[in-house]
C-alpha cells in the first residue's frame, strides 16, 4: 500500500462519482493497492485529534476495491495501512462507517478485530445520516 500519486486522485474521484476537481485539500489522505501498475483498490484515511466528538484518531472514509480483484487481501492491507498510521501517530483507535446492509464490508473489519461503536454523539450522527436514506454502522478497532 502506498500514498496516492496526484494524478491518482482525480481518476478514483471519478470512479466515485466524485467531481475531481474538488478541493480536496485538507481532506482525508488517499492510499492505493497497486496491481501491475493499475490501481486497484483505495481508501480515504484521515486523522483527527483526540478531542473530536465523532472520530478521534485515525477513520477510514472510503475503502473500495474494484470488483474482479475483490477477495485478494486487498482491502485488509488497505485496512492495515490505517492500523499503520494511527500506531504511527500514537492514536488509541481507528474508526469506520459502514452502510448497514454491506455484508462483505461489515466481514472485513468483524475479521480484522472491529467491533460495532456507539455513542449518543455517534448515534444523533447515525440518525441524521438515515434521515437522508443512508443507514450505516460505526465499527471502531481499538489499538
Amino acid at each position: 500500500m502506498e500514498v496516492a500519486r496526484e494524478t491518482d486522485t482525480a481518476a478514483i474521484l471519478r470512479f466515485q462519482r466524485q467531481d475531481p476537481e474538488a478541493d480536496w485539500s485538507g481532506r482525508p489522505q488517499l492510499y492505493v493497492a497497486r496491481l501491475g501498475g493499475r490501481v486497484v483498490g483505495w481508501a480515504w484515511i484521515d486523522e483527527r485529534g483526540a478531542d473530536d466528538e465523532l472520530f478521534p484518531g485515525v477513520s477510514i472514509w472510503t475503502l473500495g476495491v474494484r470488483t474482479p480483484f475483490r477477495g485478494m487481501g486487498l482491502g485488509a492491507a488497505l485496512v492495515g495501512a490505517a492500523i499503520e498510521r494511527a500506531q504511527a501517530g500514537g492514536h488509541e483507535r481507528v474508526s469506520v462507517v459502514v452502510r448497514a446492509g454491506n455484508d462483505p464490508a461489515v466481514a472485513l473489519y468483524q475479521k480484522l478485530g472491529f467491533d460495532r461503536h456507539r455513542t449518543p454523539a455517534l448515534d444523533a450522527y447515525l440518525e441524521r445520516r438515515r434521515a437522508l436514506g443512508v443507514d450505516s454502522i460505526v465499527f471502531v478497532r481499538w489499538l
